[in-house]
């Protein structure tokens, strides 16, 4: 006995679903092409982030009360005079109750589960009884609004059962008394007139309409185990459970997510008399009787389902639903198109109990998990019937493009999903594997994950379908699987290799987790370990669980508490990183250092180019001298990479950063680099941090994590005990560059050439000293004097760029006052404790005066895709990313030299030169473009052409 029988219980109220969406792109998921803007709301013509980015993915009821009871006789009652049950809450607001929609995965969105939920019964926190919600999908979605689309016109129904967990009973009503202290309940609801526009009150809210009702352990817990009708070619009505009780020669049919409506959540679209009928042979029917569906408040009071007396003997003939004017118990001719819902001809039904699957490929408790095929003919099980067990070839298939660009191809390979009839004959999907029912009409199907590889790249695992029906169209029918990857458990993982590549994709897709904690960002998550230890230690059916999305490896969560801690008595940060012990790894370090000097050279250029021509020239020369100085650092970590034989990659698209976004290796914890016009602020609170060195006077000393420096100094010290170990050597000098460039061609700066230990220090000091300073104390570039102003030896020497960006902060120049008297000790990052005269350094020199006015109102952020396609800000932004792109790819061939070639890196660099130079000219040309309907400007956005 489900739901569909006696005594049951009739509901109706609001439900909320509030996903993030997000997620719902596959292109999202690829972290190396992700945006700032998909985490904004949808806008014409950009889907950005779809129309709820900032979704908790909460699921619950509101405002739902208990409107009708039918008893186990068949009366019923809707008067809380006679019965106090009725007008009771199902999940009272005090009961604080919620739950999690979870789809399956971006590539298969069409069989959301609800995680975590409870039921209540009660009224002012007096509850009648109380249960866990058996996790479950939704079954039998279907365009519900006649002429309607997407989601506000979508309708559906979840089916599953309350597990009890406190029952205090209410002894003056005979429905509860016929519960008769239930262990388990069966539910249905249906869903549908979901408002999905942000700007409306009802925002992320719908109606629901359900039922509750005994349940028996030999029955399905998420379907009708019965009669099913299938709609008709061209039919306006979506399939309905039925279900006939010989003894009372009765017949329940649940219309509850069959009928259409004139508008979301509104009242049913009238399409004629229907009526349900039993097909005599071909195109004569004999009609049972009327559905009341145009009755008031019929669908709210009868929950969708409706009662029909039959005559004796006619069991195991087709049922239907017809439109017809005629009388019950009448025999007419009726056409194919008036005919809506038809039984199929044998009463063939079949279904699988649980029909959505998470698998693992490690050798653990999820590799393998089974479901029951249940097979019915005109409502009793069939035995000895055979079902091929076969490769979706549509419906998941189907769910591959999303949004404007396709996802990966999912179902493949076969091979990464096995398939059997026991746990010892698994074949992989798409070799023939059937099974067969038993006595009861039952059939077990059992799965098996083996995926070795990662087919989707960017999405974990794998999306399978395995049909074991002919009837293909509803995502209920087939088996639903995701497959995880085979995962390595690494003994002692770090946050740079094995967490933060995770860790960044829920932050990138779940943006409203930043209001907790920011997932792609170390200092954030180790100053939240304790949530973070508790969340993740959860079972997967706790409403609290991480990740919401239920999408991760039970191997990779296993890693992730290795990690966190989870277990363990420690006090201890976790590993930030593993040590650059290894060449490959030293070779790692340098590509990402390579990486690092890049990420910040765009967001310096597109300050300097918004600076209009003839104003704030001492700021643009001071910004323009630090872009300079960046480009030899990237050059010498270069020459440092190809000196132990590596090849710099520059022209790839994980080479170019995304912005917004961090830097790479998550330096400067935290902070997130822009593109925008040059301001005293952007300075101030973005290229202040790019550079701030490991240890600053504020005026006392301070230490500031994971800066520039520190990656430097892990790289210095594994390149030394490498070398000493003789696991490096150093050379190619052929193949590095001797010189090095400023904008106006004149030889400035030192390009190290390495060749041995010395002169790989040496690069590295270079590096650092130019940017964060000789110590945090000295701001020149100098580590072994300290001067500014005049210098009567005549000597180059100039602040570090932390200083340099001080000075237009200040809107002074940084200048030294001697105190004869006064010692320092200085510490230096690599030459350790250094004394000297002291001295002291003050903001009081000449101004650096700064004009707001003189600089071009800049969109933050700009993107391609921000603009309308063949506009004049889209074609520049186009122009300028193509021949950025061209100029990366010329530096890329400085240190990988094609075979044969006769030209120098030096010579090559030239070329590179040049095009940096028509890079300045396009970006004018797009400040100086207007944004129709703003203030703004155009600016350049510095994204990889494959992107567009």
């Amino acid at each position: 006995m489900t739901y569909l029988g006696f005594p049951r219980l009739h509901f109706s109220g609001r439900f909320q679903a509030d996903p993030s969406t997000v997620n719902n792109d596959p292109e999202h998921f690829d972290d190396t092409k992700f945006k700032s803007n998909y985490q904004q709301l949808e806008t014409k013509p950009g889907t950005n982030g779809w129309w709820n980015p900032m979704g908790s993915g909460d699921w619950r009821f509101a405002d739902c009360q208990v409107n009708k009871v039918y008893y186990q006789d068949g009366t019923s009652c809707d008067d809380p005079n006679q019965d106090p049950v009725i007008g009771m809450e199902i999940n009272p607001p005090q009961s604080g109750v919620k739950g999690k929609l979870v789809d399956l995965d971006p590539e298969n969105q069409n069989v959301s589960q609800i995680w975590g939920f409870q039921i209540y019964l009660g009224h002012d926190k007096t509850y009648v009884f109380q249960g866990d919600f058996q996790v479950v999908a939704l079954a039998d979605l279907f365009n519900r609004v006649v002429n309607g689309g997407g989601l506000s016109g979508a309708g559906a129904f979840y089916q599953s059962v309350i597990k009890i967990t406190n029952f205090d009973g209410l002894s003056n009503s005979k429905f509860i008394q016929e519960l008769d202290n239930p262990k388990q309940l069966s539910i249905k609801f249906t869903v549908d007139g979901f408002d999905g526009d942000i700007h409306s009150p009802d925002f992320t809210w719908g109606r629901v309409v359900g039922v509750i009702g005994p349940y028996e352990e030999a029955e399905p817990y998420n379907f009708v185990p019965g009669r099913r009708l299938l709609p008709t070619q061209n039919s306006p009505l979506n399939y309905a459970p039925c279900i006939i009780y010989k003894h009372s020669k009765k017949l329940l049919v649940d219309l509850a997510n069959s009928l259409q409506t004139e508008k979301p959540g509104g009242i049913f679209k009238d399409i004629g008399k229907l009526q349900v009928a039993m097909k005599r042979k071909k195109n004569q029917y004999e009609i049972i009787g009327p559905i009341e569906y145009l009755a008031t408040n019929w669908y709210e009071n009868e929950a969708g389902i409706q009662e029909f007396s039959l005559p004796t003997g006619v069991y195991d003939i087709p049922l239907a639903v017809i439109k017809s004017e005629e009388e019950p118990g009448q025999t007419v001719h009726v056409e194919p198109d008036s005919v809506y819902l038809l039984e199929d001809e044998t009463g063939l039904f079949a279904r699988a109990e649980q029909f959505v699957f998470r698998l693992s490929s490690n050798d653990d408790d999820e590799n393998i998990d089974q479901t029951t095929l249940y097979a019915y003919k005109f409502g009793e099980p069939v035995s000895n019937k055979e079902f091929h067990l076969q490769p979706d070839p549509y419906l998941v298939n189907s769910q591959q493009k999303q949004g404007p660009i396709s996802g990966p191809k999912p179902a493949t390979p076969n091979s990464g999903l096995m398939v059997g009839k026991d746990k010892h004959s698994f074949q992989e999907l798409g070799q023939p594997v059937s099974v067969t029912t038993d006595q009861n009409g039952q059939a077990i199907i059992y799965l098996k994950g083996n995926l070795q590889s990662s087919p989707r790249k960017y999405i974990d695992g794998q999306v399978y379908g395995v049909s074991y029906t002919t009837s293909l169209e509803n995502a209920s029918d087939i088996l639903n699987v995701l497959v995880w990857t085979k995962y390595d458990i690494p003994e002692s993982p770090t946050w740079i290799d094995d967490v933060q590549p995770i860790f960044q994709q829920y932050a990138n897709l779940y943006p409203v987790m930043k209001n907790f904690v920011d997932l792609g960002d170390y200092v954030s998550v180790n100053n939240r370990l304790d949530m973070l230890k508790l969340v993740f230690s959860l079972k997967p059916d706790n409403v609290n669980y991480m990740p919401v999305t239920r999408d991760l490896s039970p191997a990779k969560r296993q890693m992730l508490q290795t990690w966190l801690g989870v277990g363990q008595n420690t006090d201890k940060s976790p590993l930030y990183m593993s040590p650059i012990d290894t060449k490959d790894k030293l070779k790692e370090a340098l590509q990402k250092a390579i990486e690092l000097e890049h990420a910040t050279i765009p967001t310096y250029l597109c300050a300097l180019y918004s600076i209009k021509p003839g104003y704030n020239q001492e700021v643009a020369a001071i910004i323009r001298s630090v872009v300079i100085e960046e480009m030899l650092h990237m050059a010498l970590a270069c020459n440092l990479l190809v000196s132990i034989g590596g090849k710099p990659q520059i022209n790839t698209p994980q080479f170019v950063p995304q912005y917004p976004g961090p830097l790479p290796y998550d330096l400067r914890s935290g902070l997130i680099v822009s593109l925008k016009k040059c301001s005293i602020e952007h300075i101030r609170d973005v290229f202040l941090q790019i550079e701030e060195p490991e240890l600053t006077m504020d005026p006392t000393p301070h230490q500031h994590g994971l800066t520039i420096g520190y990656l430097y100094a892990q790289i210095q010290e594994a390149i030394t005990t490498l070398s000493d170990k003789g696991e490096i050597s150093f050379g190619h000098t052929e193949d590095q560059l001797t010189k090095w460039y400023d904008a106006h061609t004149i030889n400035r700066g030192e390009m190290v050439v390495v060749k041995d230990l010395t002169s790989a220090i040496k690069a590295i000091t270079t590096i650092v000293k130019q940017g964060e300073g000789a110590s945090g104390m000295n701001p020149t570039d100098d580590p072994e004097q300290i001067v500014s102003g005049d210098d009567p030896t005549g000597k180059y020497r100039e602040l570090a760029h932390f200083y340099k960006f001080e000075e237009i902060v200040n809107g002074r120049r940084l200048v030294l006052q001697p105190q004869e008297s006064l010692k320092k000790t200085l510490l230096h990052l690599f030459h350790g404790p250094l004394t000297i005269k002291g001295s002291t350094y003050s903001f009081t020199g000449a101004e650096i005066p700064f004009a707001p006015e003189g600089v071009f109102p800049m969109r933050d952020n700009p993107s391609l895709d921000s603009f309308p396609a063949g506009s004049k800000a889209y074609n520049f932004t186009k122009e300028f990313n193509l021949a950025y792109f061209s100029m990366l790819s010329d530096l890329h061939q400085v240190f990988n030299r094609p075979s044969g070639s006769t030209q120098t890196p030096d010579q090559l660099l030239k070329s590179a030169i040049g095009k940096m130079f028509s890079l300045e000219v396009k970006a004018q040309k797009l400040m100086e473009t207007p944004i129709p309907g703003t203030t703004e400007t155009a600016g350049p956005s510095f994204e990889y052409p494959e992107f567009q």
